[in-house]
């Protein structure tokens, strides 16, 4: 934290936080860290941290665990888990964790193997695994010290017959190895991952009722195992206690460390403070990254997000703008204590304004939301229809944001939105690949249609080559969402796994560019494996040797479609500066399949086959009076660009 007194910072004796980061999450990192990672930790638990279970994994003939193990009697070391491959058996059975010890398997003790012996035996050991692992119990949270404890009830969905997270510790005959029954990792894409409240660190103190406390690792195992494919879970988490805000004389810089794609679970509102509008944290959602970190309240100021003031920013450019905050948001506040002095006098509203300072918009990508579809009501009051009403509505539902409309992105681009249907099939490992982000409350009916906040790599959502991070689920298999709840959602979306085929509608922003009728110019396009730009090359029959390739197809939605630069019949002249005037279309298939992260086009349009409306977008000066100034702008640029010279009668329009 920081605070300022007029505009002279000073530091608060605060340590400073990663709300993401707690004894257990190194678990969950480490499970894609190479074999040598571990080595600087201890060889061997000491026997009062020392806690084992027995962990039964089955495999089918020819197929691998999934796990990598280190030491041996010839490497210095007990065998050791070093690596959990994502979406393997071992990860997914959620018993194992990176670091635990193993004594045996199968009841063959491992103490005088070698390394490669270790990893022969797990090779050839049969369809059924049965491993005695040792594993250091966890710490034991003081309350008090610092933090204080909270409780919050999760429903969770199993996946085959886990709820993808691994619990340690619980009751046992000695007093001192003891020990709440504590969630160690969250294995990501699985069930407590994709819903979010769960964080490694947290105890589970009961299942569908039925308490935990005093109960054995095993038993508590058993209970988690038998019960039914949707559970109510009671969770108790750590919040800390930070004195340093509730004594603060002035405004405090909070800095929040996330995991990418995790919402900060704040909902904001506007009030009026001195006769002005200011943004205020209105909810918090329970055991959310907001609620752990202790430093944010209801009722505070947010007075920058990121270093950008919120001086002049509506309600739900403030929301887009924590939406699309960094992995380290950064969030300048008046603590709600605060404000209240605010309001008794000039002289302390005096020290909320010194604290803004105008800035300019932050740059986003152009798959950001625009200024026309940011949401109207971040929380909606109306009253929601059932869930049968909503699927009785028309098949051609459409949104009630305007598609037709030009208005101005976050980024100062000039862009308009589409929509477009995508259908996805199901992985067996990672089912769809995307999470939703909705209102804090996964209850309250949405006000707006809910964005995809997370797209797992390599899962069918990114492969598609469609959807991307900030696009807008409009429906899901035909039932719009926007008057639904978040929970409705992401329940339309479960049921879809279980037939394993999804259709969506999405909406989404395309670059207005300003393009020429004629003339060769340069396209980038981000570029990610198995993941296609989007555009289909043909050669013209009657190509001759030198002619261009054409592109005949781009792909709606694709990145391709979405800079809205490139048209049916540009012309094809280069890639990634490889000249295409004696290729074949084969080669250029293969030169845009081998391309690296960014892929550059060099583009020739003529005047024959734009895809420019009739509609003129230049006088004689080369501009019309209805145009936008950012498009003349943009164009003015592009002129320039190209070695254009621009005549001085434009610069004056």
């Amino acid at each position: 934290f920081h605070s300022w007194t007029g505009m002279v910072p000073f530091a608060l004796n605060v340590a400073c936080f990663c709300l993401d980061e707690s004894p257990y999450t190194k678990s969950a990192n480490q499970a894609k860290a190479p074999d040598g990672a571990l080595s600087v930790r201890r060889q061997s638990i000491p026997e009062e941290f020392k806690g084992s279970t027995i962990v039964e994994l089955m495999k089918k003939e020819g197929t691998t665990l999934g796990l990598t193990v280190s030491g041996g009697i010839d490497k210095d070391g007990k065998p050791r888990v070093s690596n959990l491959r994502q979406g393997g058996i071992a990860a997914r059975s959620d018993q194992l964790d990176v670091g635990d010890y193993i004594k045996s398997v199968n009841g063959i003790n491992l103490t005088k193997f070698r390394h490669d012996e270790i990893i022969s035996l797990l090779k050839n050991v049969g369809e059924r695994v049965v491993l005695e692992v040792e594993y250091e119990l966890p710490p034991v949270s003081v309350q008090g010290s610092g933090l204080i404890f909270r409780t919050v009830e999760v429903t969770l969905h199993k996946e085959g017959n886990t709820f993808g997270f691994v619990i340690r510790g619980g009751a046992h005959d000695d007093r001192n190895k003891s020990r709440p029954v504590v969630i160690t990792c969250v294995r990501p894409g699985g069930p407590a991952d994709r819903e979010g409240t769960i964080k490694p660190g947290d105890r589970l103190l009961s299942v569908d009722g039925i308490r935990l406390l005093g109960t054995t690792h095993a038993e508590a195992m058993s209970i988690l195992k038998q019960c039914g494919q949707e559970a109510t879970l009671l969770v108790e988490y750590d919040v800390s206690v930070m004195d340093s805000v509730a004594t603060a004389s002035g405004p405090l810089l909070v800095e929040v460390a996330k995991t990418p794609g995790a919402a900060l679970g704040v909902a904001l509102t506007t009030s009026m403070c001195c006769n002005k509008q200011v943004i205020v944290i209105d909810k918090i959602k329970s055991a959310s990254i907001a609620d752990r970190c202790g430093a944010l309240h209801v009722g505070d100021h947010i007075l920058s997000i990121d270093g950008t003031s919120m001086e002049y920013c509506t309600l739900a450019e403030a929301t887009q703008f924590l939406a699309n905050a960094a992995d380290n948001v950064k969030l300048e506040i008046l603590p709600h204590h605060q404000t209240r002095l605010a309001l008794k006098g000039p002289e302390h509203a005096a020290l909320v304004s010194s604290s803004f300072s105008p800035t300019s918009m932050s740059a986003y990508s152009l798959s950001s939301l625009n200024m026309g579809t940011l949401p109207r009501s971040l929380y909606s009051t109306s009253p929601r229809g059932t869930m049968m009403r909503r699927r009785m509505k028309k098949k051609d539902f459409k949104s009630s944001l305007s598609l037709a409309s030009s208005t101005v992105g976050l980024a100062g681009q000039v862009v308009h939105t589409e929509t477009t249907e995508v259908v996805l099939t199901a992985d067996p490992i990672v089912g769809f690949g995307i999470q939703l982000q909705g209102s804090v409350f996964a209850t309250e009916t949405l006000s707006s249609p809910p964005l995809i906040s997370y797209i797992e790599s390599d899962s069918p959502a990114e492969r598609c080559g469609v959807l991307q991070i900030g696009d807008r689920i409009v429906a899901i298999n035909g039932v719009p969402t926007e008057d639904s709840t978040f929970d409705e959602a992401n329940q339309l979306l479960r049921d879809s796994s279980i037939t394993n085929k999804v259709t969506l509608e999405i909406e989404f922003d395309v670059a207005e560019s300003v393009i020429p009728s004629s003339g060769t110019f340069h396209v980038k396009l981000p570029k990610k494996h198995n993941v296609e730009l989007g555009i289909t090359i043909s050669s013209p029959s009657s190509r001759k040797p030198g002619d261009p390739l054409v592109i005949s197809d781009i792909k709606k939605g694709s990145v391709a479609h979405r800079t809205g630069t490139l048209e049916l019949g540009d012309k094809l002249l280069a890639i990634d500066n490889i000249r295409l005037d004696n290729c074949s279309m084969e080669d250029a298939v293969q030169i845009l399949q081998h391309c690296e992260d960014l892929v550059k086009l060099k583009i020739r349009k003529d005047e024959d086959n734009s895809g420019i409306s009739n509609e003129p977008i230049a006088d004689s000066c080369g501009f019309s009076g209805f145009l936008e100034h950012r498009v003349i702008i943009l164009y003015l640029n592009f002129i320039l660009q190209q070695g254009g010279e621009v005549p001085c009668d434009c610069l004056r329009a």
